[in-house]
């Protein structure tokens, strides 16, 4: 492991299968994941929000006829 990672706290990276946001782990130091839980939830937050502009964006298109 380098010392940068050592001094980071990042002993595991693991990410979900299927956007690949960083997942704790129970080798790593609180520190390490709660950075990494932070990047997470903004990148969850980030995709919920496009989501839900790209139904309403849809919605409006489908149900009125209008383009946004």
């Amino acid at each position: 492991m380098s010392n940068t990672a050592a001094t980071q706290g990042v002993n595991r990276d693991e990410r979900t299968s299927g956007r690949g946001y960083p997942l704790p782990h129970p080798d790593n130091t609180m520190q390490a994941d709660i950075e990494r839980l932070r990047t997470t939830l903004v990148a969850a937050d980030a995709d919920v929000t496009a989501q839900i502009a790209e139904t309403r964006r849809r919605w409006v298109h489908d149900f009125i006829g209008l383009k946004l």
